[in-house]
């Protein structure tokens, strides 16, 4: 069993290292062959990436959190853009998104990543859609969306995300399988689902986000604020969140 924490890291190894290729990888990223590969579907497990230990808990908990007066977008993204590399960085995924749609009515496409300050979770609390366009390899962003109560909108094609055996990411997500093309009409895509299906979403994130958080469990003085170690995975369902006593209930 082999764990790797950075997200090229499975790749690079199996690549060079031979005598351990067939072993089982922990990784954040789920590299599909178009993605260099590294990671073996149905023997690896893609686990969640480690958010921000600086960031408190409460800033990116969304049980019980409401939306700034005034913020109501229907898509959001924050992030490096890379607007010089075309198609290396991304796939061309966020570049096309920002020439898309940097300029399209309810939807907010910013440059910069800003994970540790209030305001990029206030954008993805204020939006219904928080795309998780991929990067170099995978996206840190379906987790922050997660934990922010927005339904995270995964423009990564190939690329397996955490637990996905497990975890019901039809659910609670939107996946985006060809990515490129599906840009243009963005817009007119995420307008056509009913609201009654992103509340539906909404029930099912609800249970799932604790589960893409790494949290303390020493006696720390920070333990109960800082996302730094894992969370145990437990059941989708939560016995103490109202309408969630099974998966059945919430799901499509």
């Amino acid at each position: 069993l082999w764990v790797f924490g950075h997200d090229q890291g499975a790749w690079h190894v199996r690549a060079r290292v031979p005598q351990i290729a067939a072993g089982i990888f922990l990784s954040p990223f789920g590299a599909g062959p178009a993605q260099r590969g590294g990671h073996a579907a149905g023997r690896d497990i893609v686990v969640p990436p480690v958010l921000y230990a600086g960031v408190p808990l409460g800033l990116i908990n969304h049980a019980g959190r409401r939306p700034p007066p005034g913020l109501r977008t229907l898509a959001f993204f924050q992030g490096k853009l890379n607007l010089h590399i075309p198609y290396e960085y991304s796939f061309g995924i966020r570049q096309g998104l920002y020439k898309a749609h940097r300029n399209t009515p309810g939807i907010v496409i910013k440059e910069g990543h800003e994970a540790d300050r209030e305001r990029y979770f206030e954008y993805m609390s204020g939006s219904k859609f928080c795309a998780a366009a991929a990067g170099f390899g995978f996206s840190t962003r379906a987790y922050e969306a997660s934990v922010a109560g927005c339904v995270p909108l995964v423009m990564q094609d190939g690329i397996e995300q955490a637990f996905e055996e497990i975890l019901p990411w039809g659910d609670f997500a939107l996946r985006m399988n060809d990515s490129l093309s599906a840009i243009p009409t963005l817009r007119q895509t995420l307008l056509a689902i009913p609201e009654e299906r992103v509340k539906r979403m909404r029930s099912v994130l609800y249970c799932v986000w604790p589960r893409f958080l790494w949290l303390r469990h020493d006696d720390g003085a920070d333990s109960a604020d800082t996302p730094d170690h894992r969370m145990p995975l437990v059941s989708v369902a939560d016995p103490g969140v109202p309408g969630t006593e099974s998966h059945a209930g919430v799901a499509e």
